[in-house]
């Protein structure tokens, strides 16, 4: 029996051996050994060859290091203030975030950054995206606070009243990379008069919990 060895590639995964094995002259099978920079054996398929690959957040998800919190509510005066506040960790884990709010009437949204409270809302807890795990989020979230210092304006936009969904994830698709230990908070104020619903909903993947980055 012969065998025939591929030198190794690097590229953002290691490709340690590819092994050829001849019976009688007709190819046996096909063995690869596919490591990630963690350790973790990647997965080829059998009948295409091709490498098994996810995104980030999709393997965030399955890892257990994903959650939401979707929720919605019922505003009725023009001008009433409606807060959700997060406050991101300072073991070393990242909060990778989106946010997706929609209403049927006009709304003002605002993210302030390095917010310091003057009391504590509700806790919210995030669900995890992944069903079977038992993990917790780290992130802890408040409905409800009141604060002292909301500090930076960050983010800012309008919603409802014909208008399209608004957030950090629709259209452009893109992400905030929390800061650590920070508070950050998003203050929902209605412009309209009436009673109107107001529908939000929140998204963010822990990196570093399991290794990630």
């Amino acid at each position: 029996m012969k065998k025939f060895l591929i030198p190794a590639l690097f590229l953002t995964f290691c490709l340690v051996a590819v092994g050829v094995e001849y019976k009688d002259g007709i190819q046996e099978a096909i063995r690869t050994a596919l490591y990630s920079s963690s350790g973790k054996a990647l997965t080829v398929d059998p009948d295409s060859g091709t490498l098994v690959m996810i995104d980030q957040v999709h393997y965030e998800l399955h890892e257990g290091s994903a959650y939401f919190i979707k929720t919605w509510q019922d505003v009725s005066d023009a001008g009433t203030v409606t807060r959700f506040d997060f406050t991101t960790p300072t073991n070393g884990v990242t909060i990778h975030a989106k946010a997706l709010i929609s209403a049927e009437a006009e709304f003002t949204i605002e993210i302030w950054e390095g917010a310091t409270f003057a009391t504590t809302g509700t806790v919210v807890n995030g669900v995890n995206n992944n069903r079977n795990s038992t993990n917790e989020a780290i992130m802890v979230a408040h409905a409800g606070s009141t604060f002292s210092s909301t500090n930076q304006l960050i983010w800012a936009s309008k919603v409802g009243s014909g208008r399209n969904d608004t957030g950090v994830a629709p259209g452009l698709n893109y992400e905030i990379v929390a800061k650590t230990n920070t508070t950050y908070v998003f203050v929902v104020t209605k412009e309209a008069s009436g009673e109107h619903w107001l529908d939000v909903d929140f998204f963010w993947y822990e990196a570093g919990r399991n290794g990630s980055y």
